[in-house]
């Protein structure tokens, strides 16, 4: 089973909040969680593991 769609929506409250809309291929769930997280590592600027990224 996995998520319908292929939109992902991020947000990361903080003194800054980073709000990214991401366009993803249809994918296994535990698939898109690890997408998204490799994403957000790409323009966070702190550690994705202190940042709550959720598909």
């Amino acid at each position: 089973m996995g998520i319908q769609g292929n939109r992902v929506v991020s947000q990361l409250g903080a003194p800054q909040v980073i709000i990214h809309q991401l366009i993803m291929p249809d994918m296994p769930t535990k698939e898109l969680t690890k997408a998204a997280n490799w994403e957000a590592q790409k323009l966070l600027s702190v550690p994705v593991s202190e940042a709550e990224v959720r598909p």
